[in-house]
């Protein structure tokens, strides 16, 4: 559940420079960039402020469901690889368990949420 809640309210803080992000990697024809990365970023804030404060936030609820499902997985499954490790290994802490765990569950939380992503 916190897990959920925490890639939410990620995904809505970050969807600003998500946006930015878009603007910069697929520029509409009325964009043009340049080779200086800071100026293109100016460039691609006045591009969506053209269209108002929304057009920070376009695309918000599909990004908050996915980082939010992302998030869910990535930590549950993060909680069960740390108990099963708890149970079976002499040393649950130590730095190569605490490692796969946390790569697996990223493994299998992006696996999970990149459908989501597609769409």
């Amino acid at each position: 559940m916190f897990g959920y809640l925490s890639g939410c309210i990620t995904a809505a803080t970050l969807q600003p420079m998500e946006n930015v992000k878009m603007v910069m990697m697929v520029p509409p024809k009325e964009v043009k960039l340049t080779k200086n990365f800071l100026r293109n970023i100016v460039i691609s804030i006045n591009y969506l402020s053209n269209d108002g404060k929304r057009a920070f936030y376009r695309g918000l609820v599909p990004n908050v469901l996915r980082t939010g499902f992302s998030s869910s997985i990535y930590f549950s499954f993060l909680r069960f690889c740390e108990s099963l490790s708890g149970k079976y290994e002499s040393n649950p802490t130590g730095k190569l368990t605490t490692f796969s765990s946390s790569l697996f569950s990223r493994i299998l939380s992006s696996f999970a949420s990149n459908p989501l992503s597609v769409i």
